[in-house]
Order: C-alpha cells, then sequence, then structure tokens
C-alpha cells in the first residue's frame, strides 16, 4: 500500500528501538520513503539503527537561551569547598561553568578551568 494512503495520527514520534522522529517529507511520494511509517503514524520515520539500514538521526535542537536579564545577580552564592561562582549574564547561552549554585546565570569562577571572578560585585538593587 502507498504511503499517502497509511491513516495519520497525531504528528508527535515516540519510538524508542530504533529510533524514529517526525519527518514531513513522507508524504512526498518523489522522496525516499525509507523508514516512514515508524510508530504507525505516516510522518514519523525509523533512523539511527546500528545495521546502517536508516539514515542517521537528526541532532536535537538547541534548547532556547535562557533570559538573564530577569535573575537577581545576587543570587549567586558559592561558597567553599566549592569553587567560588558570580552572575554572568553571558551564561544565557551556556557555557564553561555555568550552572553554578544550581542557578543557571551564575558561573564558577576563580580556579582553573574557570575564568578569574569579577573584581566588582553587582551594584546592590534600590531599595524599595
Amino acid at each position: 500500500a502507498a504511503l499517502a494512503s497509511t491513516p495519520m495520527k497525531a504528528a508527535s514520534c515516540s519510538c524508542s528501538t530504533p529510533r524514529c522522529f517526525a519527518d514531513a517529507s513522507c508524504l512526498d511520494q518523489s522522496v525516499d520513503g525509507l523508514g516512514c511509517g515508524a510508530d504507525g503514524t505516516t510522518t514519523c520515520r525509523f533512523c539511527g539503527d546500528t545495521a546502517g539500514k536508516f539514515r542517521a538521526c537528526p541532532s536535537p535542537p538547541a534548547p532556547p537561551p535562557f533570559d538573564c536579564s530577569a535573575v537577581d545577580p545576587h543570587e549567586c552564592s558559592c561558597a567553599a569547598p566549592q569553587p567560588l561562582c558570580a552572575f554572568d549574564s553571558t551564561c544565557s547561552h551556556g557555557g564553561l561553568g555555568c550552572g553554578a549554585d544550581s542557578k543557571k546565570c551564575c558561573r564558577f569562577c576563580g580556579t582553573p578551568p574557570y575564568d578569574p571572578c569579577p573584581r566588582d560585585p553587582p551594584p546592590l538593587p534600590p531599595p524599595p
């Protein structure tokens, strides 16, 4: 039976072994349909099997950046015995040392492999 005649389910795929991903090109009869129909869904395609039968699975999308501008820079309070940390708005995109003190916008600093800590702490917020 042609893939286009396969009933469509919701546009999500939930395969585990082999893996699969949502692929609208499965509806295009001019495109290789190998692996389409995974999970019983017309627009799901099997991928990444160890025998190399299916194409490689696509990389997951990068998470959206975190907005550090809405974070109080005084929330970073790492103390010994762990490395020091400081607020760093550039952690909105992740990076070495980000996530210190279990806070996305805090970065470990002061000891290798981390950058030096900033000399000046962030300014205190105005009184209420």
